[in-house]
């Protein structure tokens, strides 16, 4: 059976048969030209509350009502350290280590908000990342500690999303090509600033200098003028 019914295979199981459950994550990525990149998760609790999730029925809401916030921030501890365990981003041929999402839960039959009416629970975790410069494409490699499938969903934030892929544990996610970086902007040069001429109101005042200034010379000249004929006499 090739990878695409397999796929339909699991999403129907996941989606419509509810009282088998299988337990499952879906990871969401978008990149962005700027860089930027935000991942969510859909995690089921049973994921690491157990060696063998399956052997757990869907999780009530309850579990999550009744923690406390002490209980709840260890359980946010908890999925986050089974999410690095099984997860290992790659940007460039280079591994980098996953952030620490924000949990938060999730109704479990809609994929909505958690509500007084929601009957199960689902944990949704959220990061935001900075890509590394230069790289060109993405891969995930779903570690073989991994407990359940991982359908991963990678977009550009520009773009519909492409096919999702499904991954069993100690499988590597096909490379996704990332956006090209945006051109940085262009910085505009201020226009120079034009010298203003001198105000009509000034123009009075550069004329009597320069008069004054030939009067000065005129004067000078007359004076030694006359100096030099009496000396001559």
């Amino acid at each position: 059976m090739d990878r695409s019914a397999c796929l339909a295979i699991f999403i129907l199981c996941t989606t419509v048969v509810r009282a088998h459950q299988v337990p499952s994550m879906t990871l969401e990525t978008a990149f962005g030209a700027d860089g930027k990149a935000s991942f969510t998760i859909n995690l089921d609790p049973r994921c690491f509350l157990a060696s063998d999730p399956t052997s757990l029925p869907p999780v009530p809401a309850d579990w999550w009502r009744d923690q406390s916030e002490s209980e709840r921030a260890k359980t946010s501890a908890d999925a986050n350290r089974y999410l690095a365990k099984s997860i290992q981003l790659k940007f460039a041929d280079k591994a980098t280590d996953l952030p620490i999402f924000a949990i938060r839960p999730m109704d479990a039959a809609t994929n909505q908000e958690f509500t007084a009416e929601s009957a199960e629970v689902h944990l949704l975790g959220t990061l935001e990342l900075q890509v590394p410069t230069g790289a060109e494409n993405f891969v995930l490699e779903y570690h073989q500690t991994a407990t359940v499938p991982l359908v991963l969903l990678n977009s550009i934030t520009t773009k519909p999303a492409g096919r999702p892929q499904i991954l069993f544990p100690g499988e590597t996610a096909r490379p996704f090509k990332l956006p090209a970086p945006a051109p940085p902007p262009v910085e505009e040069k201020p226009a120079p600033t034009p010298i203003a001429p001198p105000a009509a109101s000034q123009w009075w005042v550069w004329g009597t200098a320069v008069a004054l200034i030939l009067l000065g010379i005129t004067a000078l000249c007359m004076r030694r003028g006359a100096h030099k004929r009496i000396v001559g006499k």
